[in-house]
Order: structure tokens, then sequence, then C-alpha cells
């Protein structure tokens, strides 16, 4: 008789530690599942706000912005708007000075930061030159 509560006893304890582990495996597939998509959803959010910000309709003040057509603009092509350099043989569709690695990042302002490249004068973000270089 005891070895039939002992074996009673370990089937139904087993069961339920299976049961059990079974219940909290699930628990942690929903957790990550969970927490993946709320990882994707708030970097598709933070990549929707700087696309709505990418084309600014009017410079920061306070800063020197540099001008198409003048000194380092007019020798690198630089266009305010990248839609218009689609007649240079550089343009890649979509290429835009807020993927370049020239554009400052760090110091955005309104749309526009500084460019490397055109002596740290403040270019739109959505703005193209020859020397676009990919970041």
């Amino acid at each position: 008789m005891i070895v039939d509560i002992h074996k009673h006893f370990y089937t139904e304890e087993h069961t339920m530690n299976e049961d059990t582990l079974k219940n909290e495996s699930m628990g942690r597939r929903s957790f990550f599942g969970k927490s993946l998509l709320a990882i994707l959803g708030l970097s598709v959010l933070k990549h929707a706000n700087v696309l709505a910000d990418a084309c600014p309709k009017s410079a920061p003040t306070g800063v020197l912005v540099q001008k198409e057509g003048e000194g380092m603009a007019k020798a690198l092509k630089y266009f305010e708007d990248g839609t218009k350099a689609k007649a240079s043989k550089k343009y890649v569709a979509g290429a835009n000075c807020a993927g370049c690695k020239h554009f400052v990042k760090e110091k955005i302002n309104g749309g526009y930061a500084p460019c490397k490249l055109m002596g740290n004068k403040y270019v739109s973000s959505c703005g193209f030159c020859d020397n676009f270089l990919k970041v």
C-alpha cells in the first residue's frame, strides 16, 4: 500500500509539475512575443517621427544656412530639395542629407543640421549634393 500511495503521489506530482512548467513556458513565450512587438512598434514610431520632420518648410533662425548656388553648395551641386537633384549622375532615389555621413545629426535644429563639407553651415535634412556618402 505504501508503494501504491508513493506511486500515485509521484505520478500526480510529476503531472502537476509538467503542467506548471508548460504554463510557465507559454507565459515566457507570450511575454517575449509581446516585448518584441512593443520594441518593433516603438522603432516604427521613432522612424515615423523622423520622416514627418524630414523636409522642413523653413530654415531655423540664428544659424548659418547654406544657400543653393553659393560657395561650396555650387561646387558640390547642393539642392535644398533633394528630389530636384535627379539630373545628377550621383543621385539615388531616397538619398538625402539626413542619411549622409557628413550630416551632423546630433545638432539637428528644425530639420536642418551642419554639414561637414559645407563648412558646418546648416543644410536641409532632405537636401542632396554630389558628395553624398551613405551612413
